[in-house]
């Protein structure tokens, strides 16, 4: 398999993801293991953008947009690390979520 740094593109969110972070994670599919469930609208999904953005300029790091080199403007997933509140303690979690159209080509 080929390795998987070199198939993709990770880039810092920008504002104009919030489409397709809603797309992803609005997605049942996406969520079939994730209590909460899929995320429910558009605003969470600008919410989420919007911390994750502020988390980069605060913290300098977090949850990056994925990308396949060959279709570096789509999208295809989501992932990272992120400061976490973890019953009582902060923790660094790590976390992804692909589309469904990602699933199944090592990139997880």
């Amino acid at each position: 398999m080929p390795d998987t740094l070199s198939r993709l593109i990770y880039r810092k969110p920008e504002a104009n993801d919030v489409q397709r972070l809603f797309a992803i994670f609005g997605d049942p599919q996406t969520n079939m293991f994730n209590p909460a469930g899929p995320m429910a609208s558009l605003e969470h999904a600008q919410r989420v953008l919007n911390h994750w953005l502020e988390q980069w300029a605060a913290q300098g790091y977090g949850w990056w947009a994925i990308a396949r080199k060959e279709q570096p403007a789509h999208l295809i997933g989501f992932g990272g690390i992120a400061p976490l509140n973890y019953l009582t303690e902060r923790r660094i979690n790590l976390g992804y979520r692909f589309a469904v159209e990602a699933w199944g080509q090592g990139y997880a």
